[in-house]
């Protein structure tokens, strides 16, 4: 009986010998995540990518280069599709990097979202007719429109200026900067342009940032390009018409990889 109990002691103190070692290491390692300030003030570092990590993983993908230029849309689509997981993954991981840094390029100077996109009056007349939907409320949304007196536009295009406001257009390009700046590969836009990003949670080589995503689809497409085009041409759109988009961008900047762009 006392070899019995003397036993269980031995096995209770090198479970207690081991647990204290598991916290000591643990403290250690917190604490190589912490640093002094000249003040006397504690910061973490923002530790990099383990190599292991879906972002540290994408950000090693040599994407194809595109260059076709007859039905381009589908250039590579095999290698975006072996990706789309991965890809997907490292867009997540990347998207709480800069929720936990509070990062001002994905949250904009407004951390809660009231940065004013769209133009003001253009955004009030919209919210009237959604709120009390009536031919006059209508006929306001549409006065707000032109086809312009002076250098008129084709027939049947109508035109609004401006349609975003100067902070809703720097939040799109501090949004659309800060993914280009990810290190996370994308395909090329569209079939006939090769610099830019498709902006869509849900094809492959896309951008899927959820403010980008977000501003795109509930802030142009739901409120102003269904509604408005449903208005303006109510004969060729039928219920159901307009339903899905895609949402590209088109980089041109002057070099020499804007050839086939134009």
């Amino acid at each position: 009986m006392m070899t019995t109990t003397r036993q269980l002691l031995k096995t209770i103190l090198r479970i207690a010998i081991a647990v204290v070692a598991m916290l000591n290491l643990t403290v250690s390692r917190a604490e190589s995540s912490i640093d002094e300030g000249d003040d006397g003030s504690c910061f973490h570092h923002e530790s990099p990518p383990s190599p292991s990590s879906p972002l540290a993983r994408a950000r090693t993908l040599t994407a194809p280069l595109a260059s076709d230029t007859q039905n381009a849309e589908f250039e590579h689509a095999a290698f975006w599709e072996e990706h789309e997981t991965l890809l997907r993954d490292a867009w997540n991981e990347w998207e709480q990097e800069q929720d936990q840094s509070g990062s001002s390029s994905y949250y904009g100077d407004d951390p809660d979202g009231g940065v004013s996109f769209l133009n003001p009056t253009l955004s009030t007349a919209l919210n009237e007719a959604f709120d009390h939907p009536t031919l006059e409320n209508e006929s306001r949304i549409k006065s707000l429109w032109t086809t312009r007196k002076e250098n008129p536009l084709p027939r049947g295009v109508h035109a609004i200026e401006p349609l975003l406001t100067p902070s809703g257009i720097a939040r799109l390009r501090s949004l659309l900067d800060a993914a280009s700046a990810s290190g996370v590969p994308t395909r090329r836009p569209n079939g006939m342009n090769r610099n830019g990003v498709i902006i869509d949670a849900n094809v492959a080589g896309a951008v899927p940032v959820a403010p980008l995503v977000e501003l795109v689809e509930e802030e142009l497409i739901r409120r102003v390009v269904q509604p408005v085009g449903r208005m303006f041409f109510p004969d060729r759109v039928g219920c159901g018409d307009d339903v899905d988009y895609f949402a590209f961008t088109i980089r041109y900047d002057g070099s020499d990889d804007d050839v086939g762009d134009q």
